[in-house]
């Protein structure tokens, strides 16, 4: 059991990392806008919107980590309107590879994967999918251009 400021520091920790994920966000979504005529929605007339992936090995629920990227993809919702996806593999590694080809074939502009297991496979598929961009929270991955 936690005590009181072990409990007071998780949830200013798990503030903390919903603002760097929310804004880590923010800057790569909007490196992936072109400027241009907005609606009232915040949408550029006639584009689609941003489409996020958020790709877990483990899974929602754990009051911490994975629950702290989850709110700031669900600010990024309410603040810019993307579309988001949230990809759940209940620590099975056999499921990572179907989860970065269910996000690929979902037309995800960006791929947010969090933890360690999928550094080859975002390697690889960086380079097989080079229109989109593949963030690992965890690690750094270069694909073979140096770019993820």
């Amino acid at each position: 059991m936690r005590s009181c400021a072990e409990k007071i520091m998780f949830k200013r920790w798990q503030s903390i990392w919903s603002l760097v994920l929310g804004s880590c966000m923010a800057v790569l979504i909007a490196g992936c806008s072109d400027s241009g005529e907005t609606a009232a929605d915040g949408q550029e007339k006639g584009k689609e919107p941003v489409r996020v992936a958020y790709v877990l090995n483990g899974a929602l629920g754990d009051q911490s980590f994975y629950d702290s990227g989850q709110a700031g993809i669900n600010r990024l919702v309410a603040d810019y309107g993307i579309e988001t996806i949230t990809i759940e593999n209940n620590f099975d590694a056999a499921k990572y590879p179907q989860s970065l080809e269910s996000a690929v074939k979902w037309r995800a502009d960006v791929i947010y994967v969090i933890s360690y297991g999928y550094e080859e496979l975002v390697r690889q598929y960086a380079d097989r999918y080079p229109d989109i961009t593949f963030v690992n929270i965890d690690t750094v991955v270069e694909n073979s251009k140096g770019t993820t």
